[in-house]
């Protein structure tokens, strides 16, 4: 996890926030798919991650989704746009959805890259 809320920090900086919600679903989105080699669809994170980091936090499922939303688009709102933008691997003219945000961090706090270039070494490792 200590990968994960950096890489998180790298964007926000310093902020009072609480990236907890936002760096749990990532990490449940790493061990649920990229550390077992699940494909990424079979994630689905309102019925999969969210009630899974609802019962580390003692909170409510709808609680956590709330808390990610928010941390995503502040990311995107008030975060250092120049390392989102690694992160994701593309400058993307809308915020992404959480959905899609917890992903792409998950992706690069697994593989070191972005989302796209690491399923495209994968790719190539198979053919």
């Amino acid at each position: 996890m200590i990968k994960t809320e950096l890489l998180v920090r790298s964007v926000l900086g310093p902020c009072r926030r609480d990236v907890r919600p936002f760096v749990y679903a990532a990490e449940c989105i790493i061990q649920q798919s990229f550390a077992v080699g699940v494909p990424i669809e079979n994630i689905h994170v309102t019925r999969d991650v969210y009630p899974k980091v609802a019962q580390i936090l003692h909170v409510q499922p709808e609680s956590v989704t709330r808390q990610v939303e928010r941390i995503a688009n502040h990311c995107w709102d008030a975060g250092d746009r120049n390392r989102l933008y690694a992160i994701l691997g593309k400058v993307p003219p809308l915020c992404p959805p959480p959905r899609e945000m917890l992903i792409y961090f998950a992706a690069y706090s697994y593989y070191g890259m972005p989302f796209q270039k690491a399923m495209d070494q994968q790719l190539a490792a198979i053919f």
